[in-house]
């Protein structure tokens, strides 16, 4: 079962996310990025059959389900992204800000957020300097997951209002690191 084509409606959105991202309208861009990721996701979802699994479930569980997926499909692309010269200056930077050298972990309100903590935890210690630079195949599956629920999670709490725990800056401080890790998983998931 083919959805329609939700890819060229998802490279629209990115080519948006990007030029809203260089004006500095990084909360524009997020959004733009997001709809990109679950346009991309949903695709594939619906190209690999996964909708039918979930045919009476609310509009939000098949969302999150296709991110999910996406990002478990292709987390070894995910992965070489990440570990490339373009995703690695992206993940140090988000990783500089939101663990500072001897200061104590956090990343939007993940405090407050077990599956947050958690994820964020997980995915700031593969990007440490001092990780391992080999990462096992479950490591690499966990950091696609991982990433998909920190959008997700970053995009409910700035739809919904719950805004985030920020002591160390602005959110667009957060969302000017974050979306060219977003954006940069987007693409991954646009290549067929």
């Amino acid at each position: 079962m083919r959805l329609g084509d939700r890819s060229s409606f998802a490279r629209e959105w990115l080519r948006d996310a990007r030029l809203q991202q260089e004006e500095r309208r990084v909360f524009s861009a997020f959004f733009s990025g997001y709809v990109a990721l679950v346009a991309a996701a949903s695709q594939m979802a619906g190209d690999h059959g996964e909708f039918q699994r979930y045919a009476n479930q609310q509009d939000d569980h098949l969302e999150r389900k296709a991110i999910e997926f996406a990002m478990s499909k292709r987390s070894v692309e995910i992965n070489n992204f990440i570990t490339s010269g373009d995703g690695a200056r992206a993940t140090n930077s988000l990783r500089s800000r939101e663990v500072p050298e001897g200061d104590e972990f956090k990343m939007i309100g993940s405090v407050n957020d077990p599956e947050l903590m958690e994820a964020t935890s997980s995915l700031f210690s593969l990007w440490s300097p001092l990780a391992n630079s080999s990462r096992s195949k479950t490591d690499i599956v966990n950091q696609a997951n991982h990433l998909g629920l920190v959008f997700r999670k970053v995009r409910n709490r700035l739809f919904h209002g719950g805004k985030m725990n920020d002591p160390n800056g602005s959110d667009a401080d957060l969302l000017e690191r974050i979306n060219p890790i977003l954006f940069g998983v987007v693409e991954v998931l646009l290549i067929h």
